[in-house]
């Protein structure tokens, strides 16, 4: 029976106020401390392994530089839409389960989007992004329903997706009830029926090209009637409102870090 610490038998090791950084029992880690550079500095390997520590509960708590609307950027290998790197801003903690990280687009891309060619655009992101490497799969569900809002979600596993409007904290065109309280039957992560905690206002949902102040419009995943997200931060219907909001929609990714599992 042996057991380490830092590498070290313990039987051999004298602390003499050393750091511990692990703890190992029969070659087992059972121990790890979490070593965290602050956000400003943090590469995404350690945005998740923060997540893992904090799924694991060896920090109780997110560090008081993780919060609601901190960004971080993420580049592309090859650019999607005129846009190879994407500010992306934390919208939720622990929504998507423990120790989980949700991340939006701040910004749309460079480059309207064709709307028949989201789920393309979603994989060729997350297979650009560096990132990828660390992003967690979420079951995200998509009303079958109508306008009258008698629809089921129907769930599918994404790395990489756009918000719906109950995610957004709006539900003007979703096919299922605002009443609906379901947590197993919404457009949001299996077992979640609320908003991300980030959008808390109208304005919080506006978003423009990076650089640029004119408010762009972005497509949601409430694909029914293909709503989006218009440029006064309120959800409207593609298929029958004004030019001024729909015109050159806009591609707005979504990706979680987290351990799988």
């Amino acid at each position: 029976m042996s057991f380490f610490v830092n590498n070290v038998e313990l039987n051999e090791v004298t602390f003499n106020q050393q750091e511990v950084k692990s703890i190992y029992f029969n070659t087992h880690l059972i121990w790890e401390a979490a070593s965290w550079p602050g956000w400003a500095n943090a590469t995404w390997r350690d945005v998740y392994n923060l997540c893992k520590a904090k799924k694991e509960e060896r920090i109780t708590a997110w560090p008081n530089d993780v919060v609601l609307g901190a960004t971080k950027e993420t580049t592309l290998s090859t650019a999607i839409l005129g846009t190879s790197t994407f500010t992306m801003r934390i919208i939720g903690l622990d929504i998507d389960g423990k120790g989980v990280i949700t991340f939006d687009s701040k910004y749309v891309t460079a480059e309207s989007m064709n709307v028949d060619l989201l789920d393309t655009y979603q994989y060729d992101f997350y297979r650009y992004c560096n990132a990828n490497d660390y992003i967690k799969p979420l079951n995200k569900g998509v009303s079958s329903g109508d306008i009258n809002r008698n629809g089921n979600a129907t769930y599918t596993y994404y790395e990489v997706w756009s918000l719906s409007e109950r995610e957004v904290n709006l539900d003007k065109y979703s096919g299922i009830s605002v009443a609906n309280t379901t947590p197993t039957n919404a457009e949001c992560t299996y077992n979640v029926n609320k908003p991300y905690p980030y959008f808390t206002s109208d304005e919080r949902r506006i978003k423009t090209i990076a650089g640029s102040s004119a408010k762009q419009s972005w497509l949601t995943r409430s694909i029914n009637i293909i709503p989006l997200v218009g440029v006064r931060g309120i959800t409207i219907d593609n298929n029958g409102h004004s030019a001024y909001d729909t015109i050159n929609i806009r591609f707005s990714p979504c990706f979680a870090i987290g351990a799988i599992g």
